[in-house]
């Protein structure tokens, strides 16, 4: 048994949680977000010096369901 994909969509960051609504079932939103690291943290590099802050990027975006189309 396969399943077969009939609407594909690029998402501008990593998706990470999906949402429908039970109120209107032909809505859901799409979560993304990224979170940005310094090199020295993604090497957990430990230092006496202060951590580097962080840059965090998300989004939400809003989809419809029409049939079987977005």
């Amino acid at each position: 048994m396969s399943i077969n994909s009939t609407y594909r969509s690029e998402l501008p960051l990593p998706p990470s949680c999906v949402a429908f609504s039970p109120t209107q079932p032909a809505f859901f939103v799409v979560g993304t977000y990224y979170l940005e690291r310094s090199e020295d943290q993604a090497s957990e590099n430990v230092s006496e010096e202060a951590p580097k802050a962080q840059s965090r990027h998300g989004s939400l975006i809003l989809n419809e369901v029409e049939g079987e189309t977005m």
